[in-house]
Parts: structure tokens; sequence; C-alpha cells
């Protein structure tokens, strides 16, 4: 059952719509910008699985910023400062005091920016495929074909993009998505979001956020690439960088349960997940790795490269195999995904 859609008013007089779903630890989740649209995005099931799952746990709030979904249309600026209002606006109609920020792909900058400016409301920041700066997606040959066909003709944009940023191999969920693209937003209003979100720069406040933050990001993704995520981790202060496998921007997509542990496990307070940092032990489960096995896995499950690895614990790449390969057979894994998975479920992933 789709939620029921309710409003909220900004200080400049745009309604916004939101929803909230579940019962739990709050949890906003910010959408691709400018693609949003809260009742739509129910009508795709692998998105509908997505909300419920996370919402077994945890009360999920989305909004449709200003220009999008069931938010007023027509409006005069997007730019940072709004969209930051927009939030605000579904922030105070709700009266959260903490909340779990989630911010998927382009809309990272947004949450970056709100969390430096309201550093006691959030109490985790979780970057899904984010980058800090308009220039690491606007910047690349293929944004700039795409900026040109988003000039010319509004639903070859949408298919060629949904298809390329959610796979070609997920045909049909990539062509849904398209069509839920046309209408999140107009062509023209797509045009002054892209054109905002290219001036979008939050890399000088990277080092003042103070929220516990998780930077979630897939290897094979077209755009953003991992080094941007490995940058945007590292800029922010105590940052835990997780790299999944897949090539899928959507988190609801590919190996969507390991996306959705990884959530989980960061976001749910200790008292419902894992146990706080400062006391977590590895599970009796893993007491069938060595301590050099249970090294390689903590480090699998941080992002590293085997190269990587070899160089961190000083052992030549033959020996990081034989011991990926022994992790493999002890924990039952088939791949990096895997080991994750199993790393977040039994609390062995680094503090």
């Amino acid at each position: 059952m789709e939620p029921p859609v309710q409003y909220a008013r900004t200080s400049d007089g745009i309604s916004i719509a939101f929803c909230v779903f579940g019962s739990g630890p709050p949890l906003v989740i910010l959408s691709p910008l400018p693609f949003s649209h809260v009742q739509a995005e129910w009508r795709s099931p692998p998105q509908r699985r997505w909300y419920e799952a996370l919402s077994s746990r945890s009360s999920v709030i989305r909004f449709d910023p200003r220009g999008c979904g069931l938010s007023d249309r027509d409006v005069s600026e997007v730019s940072l400062k709004t969209l930051m209002d927009d939030l605000d606006a579904v922030v105070r109609r709700l009266e959260l005091r903490k909340f779990a920020l989630f911010a998927y792909f382009n809309s990272g900058p947004l949450a970056i920016a709100y969390s430096v400016a309201h550093p006691e409301s959030i109490s985790h920041l979780v970057l899904w495929c984010a980058y800090p700066q308009g220039s690491d997606f606007s910047s690349s040959p293929r944004a700039a074909s795409m900026r040109a066909l988003l000039d010319k003709d509004w639903e070859t944009y949408t298919e060629l993009t949904a298809h390329t940023m959610f796979g070609w191999s997920e045909n049909e969920e990539a062509h849904r998505i398209a069509g839920l693209m046309r209408e999140c937003v107009s062509q023209e209003s797509a045009k002054n979001y892209f054109a905002a979100i290219r001036a979008f720069d939050v890399v000088p406040i990277l080092p003042e956020i103070c929220t516990p933050t998780l930077v979630l990001h897939r290897e094979a993704i077209p755009y953003p690439e991992p080094e941007v995520a490995r940058h945007l981790a590292a800029a922010i202060p105590d940052a835990r960088l997780v790299l999944l496998e897949g090539k899928s921007l959507a988190p609801y997509l590919g190996d969507s349960g390991v996306a959705l542990a990884a959530v989980e496990e960061f976001v749910l307070p200790h008292g419902q997940g894992a146990a706080p940092p400062s006391v977590r032990k590895p599970s009796s489960v893993a007491a069938n790795l060595t301590p050099r096995e249970l090294e390689v896995l903590q480090l699998i499950a941080a992002g590293r490269t085997n190269v990587e690895i070899s160089r961190e614990l000083v052992l030549s790449i033959r020996t990081v195999a034989r011991h990926i390969t022994n992790i493999y057979g002890k924990i039952g894994a088939h791949g990096k995904a895997d080991a994750t998975a199993y790393a977040i479920r039994h609390h062995l992933t680094p503090d």
C-alpha cells in the first residue's frame, strides 16, 4: 500500500510533498536530483521492496524537493540553499530532533551541506554513490553528450540515462525508471536542476563534517568512479568507506541485500543491531578464521583491493589471494560482495 502523502511549507512558501512509512529511528532518504516522486516510485517493485525492507526497522521519510513530483512545480529558483530549505521544512513539520540522512548520487552535496549546517540534528550520514562537487559528474565527455541530448530529445535522454546508470541488463526496470523520470520533472525543470547541480561544490566544508559518515559505492558504475568515493571518504573526518561489487547506481538493484545490510548496520542504534564499536567483538561464527584471515576479511569489507591489502599487511599478492580463497571456502562466499555481507552480519567490519 502506498503511504499517504502529506505536505510541509518552506520559509518562502513552497509546498513540499512527503511521506512517512515504517517504525523505528527516523531515516530521511534524499532522491537522486531531480528525479523524485514519492507516490509514483512505489510502482517500481524493486524500489518498493527496498523501502519496505528499510521501513521494517526504521521510520523512513521521503520528500519531493521543489519543482519535482507532488511538490510545487512552478518555482523560480533551484539552488543548494533552496533545497536545504525544502529538507528543513519537512524536518520542522515532523519535529525531528535527530535522524539519519541517506543521500543518493547527486543529492550528496545537499546532505553534506545540511549536515554541516545542522550537526546537532544528524545522527548518521550515508552517502551512496555520491560526489561533493558538480564537476565530478558533469565534466566527463559522457555527461556533456547527455546534456546535449537533454536539450533536444527528452524521451531519448531519459531512456538512455536510465539504462546507462541502472544497467543495460536491467532492461525492464530501466525502462520503468525512464518513464518515472519523465513523471518526476519536466524537461525544462530538469535543465534548471542540472545547471544548479553543476555549480554544487561542498569540498571546502568536508573537513567540518562531525557526523558519523558511511561512504558506500559500487565499483563498476560508469560514474562517478570509485576514486571519487575514495577521495570523498578521505576528506571527511573518520568516514568509513565500503566499496561493493555491481554496476547499478540504484541501491535496490543488483545485490541490494548487501547494500541494505551495510546501511542498517551503520545507522541503527546499537540496541537494535550491532554492538557499539568500543565493545564490538568478533562473532563466534568467525572462530574458524585465523587472525590473518580475519584481518584480510576486514580489509575486503573496507573496500580494499588485493594490491592494497598486500601493501597494508606487507604480504605478496599470491599470499593475499590464498588467504581470500581460504576465507571464501570457510564462510561460503562467492565473491567480495558475499564476504562483505558476511563481515557486516557478524560485526567484523573495521571500527
